[in-house]
């Protein structure tokens, strides 16, 4: 069976990956991912993203209002469809922080395994979205087994 891959990582290990896209208010500096490469539309503000990294708001708070402020008005296949469009595949979803459950990232790929067929995963380099599998890798699919 073969199934996509979205990659999901930190703005530190950007460089790794061809097909990296933020999905933060801001960039930060120094990153190689540049702004036209962000998508802040798809973000909570930095004041919570900070606020939940810094655990002054749970997971379950900071979830709830990311979904009801945020993700509940996208359709998350239009989402990736619009991404792959734009940026190429397979894509690798950034947050801010390198820790996924203190980043906004981690409810983001939640959204996306439960609402499409693409399989969210947490990586940190390039071979790991392609299941070091030759045809995935030139495909942009990994080979599920």
């Amino acid at each position: 069976m073969v199934q996509d891959i979205v990659g999901f990582t930190y703005y530190g290990n950007a460089h790794m990956f061809r097909h990296a896209v933020g999905i933060t208010p801001y960039v930060p500096g120094k990153c190689v991912v540049t702004k036209e490469r962000n998508l802040p539309y798809l973000s909570l503000s930095k004041t919570f993203i900070e606020a939940f990294h810094k655990k002054e708001i749970c997971y379950e708070v900071m979830s709830e209002l990311y979904h009801d402020t945020i993700l509940r008005h996208y359709d998350a296949n239009e989402i990736i469809e619009e991404i792959h469009n734009k940026f190429g595949k397979p894509i690798v979803i950034c947050g801010v922080y390198r820790e996924p459950m203190e980043d906004h990232r981690s409810v983001f790929a939640k959204w996306i395994n439960d609402n499409t067929p693409y399989n969210a995963i947490e990586v940190s380099e390039q071979m790991e979205l392609n299941g070091n599998d030759a045809e995935g890798i030139l495909n942009g699919h990994i080979i599920m087994k």
